[in-house]
């Protein structure tokens, strides 16, 4: 008869699974210090660009106020104050009002502003006015166009 001898069980040692992170790669200490480190140094180096970029606008803007202003001085422009009616009388203009209300405004809610800013503030002004007269010019231009189109087909 066949005797069968079982060995002795042998001792394993296990090691201790590794650290897995969410993505699924083993955590090394040095590795994620050295990217932290570059992401930090990487942040640092965004934030300076970011800060030296804002100086520069700032000084160029600076140097640019202190030319316009030295040389045009401190007066701004809202327009002539009266206007005439169709009789002949004389009447404020309503559009100069409206400039000089939303320049102090301005003035009121930001105490840094300058004559440059509020020449520019006025100059955004003027754009809106010409922008909202072109407008109204192509509503009439097109309500014009449909009317004179709907008319000659009921003529015909």
């Amino acid at each position: 008869m066949v005797q069968i001898h079982f060995a002795p069980p042998i001792s394993i040692p296990v090691c201790a699974p590794p650290q897995i992170q969410p993505h699924g790669r083993p955590q090394h200490r040095a590795v994620e210090a050295w990217r932290a480190a570059r992401h930090l140094r990487f942040r640092a180096k965004a934030r300076l660009y970011k800060t030296m970029n804002i100086l520069c606008d700032t000084f160029r803007s600076l140097f640019g106020h202190i030319r316009l202003q030295s040389a045009r001085g401190w007066i701004v422009s809202y327009g002539p104050a009266f206007q005439q009616d169709q009789s002949g009388c004389l009447l404020t203009n309503t559009r100069t009002v409206a400039r000089a209300e939303y320049t102090e405004k301005l003035a009121a809610t930001h105490r840094w502003v300058d004559s440059v800013d509020l020449k520019m503030f006025l100059a955004g002004f003027d754009a809106g006015e010409q922008w909202a007269q072109r407008s109204r010019d192509i509503e009439k231009s097109a309500d014009a166009q449909f009317l004179s189109h709907h008319t000659s087909e009921h003529r015909a």
